[in-house]
């Protein structure tokens, strides 16, 4: 490739377009914790490293102006070797950077956000079917940070994401008293809340290689569950509700977390409680209280180690949210009424105590 300082602008100008039209669907919080991590990636910087506050002051006031420069912009083609590639083609691009062993990503995140990454490659690697990319360091990206990805059938296992995630869990860890399921996942690799640093960073890295099984059989499940699809990407697109959003997402998480191709059934197969443990701590707050019976039986498993307890559960919750989800269908293709789903999404949040 002639110039990767050009492709890497290229795709860091689409990201900031992406960031400029869509940062207000963020929370305050939200957003702000997205712009340290972006301020990290930028500055590569590893996540337990310290942001002095002096230096990203201006930096957040930079980026914000920035952003009002291009608001409304159009995203632009990627430029490589005279040849002009839509961004959202990701095939072509990739075999392009692929010679520079990179790893390029373009999807949709929440809100219909336009979402790309740049990174070096670890590894490839097939598997049932997929091509599944592992990264390292992040070139450039958006505020987007989803450790997986989908993308019909490729896979993107992204390292820096996640282990920005694992980092935090082990501040939530330092921060309580009372470890829980926290202490079991961290104690699991000989972590615990006084640990030094340089263990803490060196164990994490580990973990991070494990972990990717749970973030793999996830987005693997994610595939094979695709009752109508194309109905369902079409309604949570055209209802333009972000609660609504929201929770019809969390219910495509857990039918895909509870499948018989998904990560909890790989973890019971093979009896791996350690891997069980991060299952149970990476899992969304959100997810835990529509779904409250794994952690129910997450918690007779670690007194009594029944895991044909927890498969029966697994199994209950699947068969309910697949219900769910095919009720919504077809009342989405009966009259294809954004304000039937919500009515329908406002009572299951209810009845589950969910927060949308």
């Amino acid at each position: 490739m002639a110039d990767l300082q050009r492709l890497t602008a290229q795709v860091k100008h689409n990201c900031n377009i992406s960031d400029a039209t869509y940062w207000g669907y963020y929370s305050i919080c939200g957003l702000l914790m997205r712009m340290r991590e972006l301020y990290r990636n930028e500055h590569r910087m590893m996540p337990w490293e310290r942001i002095e506050q002096a230096k990203i002051t201006p930096w957040i006031q930079e980026r914000e102006a920035l952003w009002q420069s291009l608001e409304g912009g159009e995203l632009e083609k990627i430029c490589i070797n005279s040849s002009e590639i839509d961004p959202f083609d990701t095939a072509s691009v990739q075999e392009e950077v692929a010679k520079e062993n990179l790893v390029y990503g373009a999807g949709y995140s929440f809100f219909g956000k336009p979402t790309f990454f740049l990174a070096e490659a670890e590894r490839v690697e097939k598997l049932s079917g997929f091509s599944v990319f592992y990264t390292s360091r992040e070139l450039c990206r958006d505020l987007s940070t989803h450790p997986a990805m989908l993308l019909k059938d490729t896979i993107y296992i992204r390292r820096e994401p996640l282990l920005t995630r694992l980092w935090t869990k082990f501040l939530e860890l330092r921060g309580r008293r009372f470890g829980g399921a926290l202490k079991e996942a961290f104690s699991h690799y000989g972590i615990n809340r006084e640990s030094p640093i340089d263990v803490v960073k060196e164990r994490l890295i580990k973990i991070s290689k494990d972990v990717t099984e749970i973030l793999l059989y996830h987005e693997i499940a994610e595939a094979r569950e695709s009752f109508e699809l194309n109905t369902w990407l079409d309604m949570i697109s055209r209802c333009r509700d972000l609660k609504v959003e929201f929770y019809l997402r969390t219910l495509k998480d857990i039918l895909s977390d509870t499948s018989e191709h998904g990560p909890l059934k790989k973890i019971i197969d093979d009896r791996n409680e350690g891997l069980l443990n991060f299952f149970i701590i990476l899992s969304e707050r959100v997810h835990r209280t529509a779904a409250p019976e794994i952690i129910t039986a997450y918690q007779e498993f670690k007194t009594h180690g029944d895991w044909k307890r927890i498969d029966d559960i697994r199994y209950t919750v699947y068969q309910r949210v697949s219900g769910h989800y095919k009720s919504i269908i077809t009342v989405w293709k009966d009259a294809e009424s954004p304000d039937e789903v919500k009515r329908i999404v406002d009572d299951l949040s209810k009845k589950h105590g969910v927060q949308s």
